[in-house]
């Protein structure tokens, strides 16, 4: 016997086995396709398509979901941005010259009042000495953009001071010739 013969008798050997790939193929596929099927029906009977069971819990106890509201509510469709910005501008107080004031105000020489600043816990408190103005009238607060100017006018002379915060102005008041700005910090 040659090499060769042993080759051959190992091809037909194994034909003769497993009857080539096709017969294995189709045993393989036949028996796959069986296994399936039994999986399929027994997951039907274990899992039933009608029958859900679920438990709620609220902050660790058990709620029964029959006893459960559902509320349906409309909603705005504004955006939360614009509710935000009239929040604050109603938070904010704001203090305008009239007219004549304010022509007043123009005509007069301008100078910065002396600023002290101090921050409280929930607040900040800037105090600005205006000496000459005689009541809460003469005084403008008004928010610009990210800052606050504040005009006062005194005898003969304005003060103005552009204070670079933006915060909501909750009170001010005139106190010994200091204007007091509180403001929420």
């Amino acid at each position: 016997m040659g090499q060769g013969d042993f080759e051959n008798e190992f091809n037909s050997m194994q034909n003769d086995l497993f009857g080539g790939v096709g017969i294995l193929g189709k045993m393989l596929n036949s028996t796959m396709k069986m296994l399936e099927k039994e999986l399929q029906k027994e997951m039907q009977q274990s899992n039933p398509k009608n029958s859900t069971h679920f438990e709620l819990f609220i902050n660790g106890k058990k709620i029964n979901p029959s006893k459960v509201k559902v509320i349906q509510k409309q909603i705005k469709q504004d955006s939360p941005k614009k509710e935000l910005e009239l929040e604050e501008v109603e938070k904010t107080l704001v203090q305008y010259f009239n007219k004549a004031k304010q022509q007043e105000f123009t005509k007069l020489k301008k100078t910065e009042p002396s600023t002290n600043v101090r921050r409280l816990a929930d607040k900040v408190i800037y105090e600005l000495t205006v000496p000459g103005v005689k009541s809460i009238d003469d005084v403008s607060i008004v928010p610009v953009g990210e800052s606050i100017e504040v005009k006062a006018i005194a005898n003969e002379k304005a003060y103005f001071k552009s204070i670079p915060v933006h915060m909501p102005v909750k009170d001010f008041y005139l106190q010994k010739e200091k204007l007091v700005l509180e403001l929420k910090g």
